[in-house]
């Protein structure tokens, strides 16, 4: 190892990589748990009564060839 060199700068740019991928994983592993198990971040239960709930219709998620919008401009005429 080299004298006044960190260790962060001696790895090479793979290492790096590497490691903020496993920094970022164990980062969002421990939100997820927080989130599971603190009694404090509520998040809506699955239960049976709820089932009538549901999305009014299916997402759409193609483009649309063509679209009807209506617009109606208003404001000062600046001439």
């Amino acid at each position: 190892m080299l004298k006044g060199r960190s260790t962060i700068s001696v790895l090479k740019p793979w290492h790096r990589a590497i490691f903020m991928v496993a920094f970022a994983g164990v980062t969002i592993s421990i939100l997820a748990w927080i989130a599971w198990h603190d009694a404090a971040i509520n998040f809506l239960p699955h239960d049976r009564r709820a089932e009538w709930i549901v999305f009014p219709a299916a997402i759409e998620a193609h483009a649309h060839s063509s679209a009807s919008l209506d617009a109606t401009f208003r404001g000062a005429r600046l001439f």
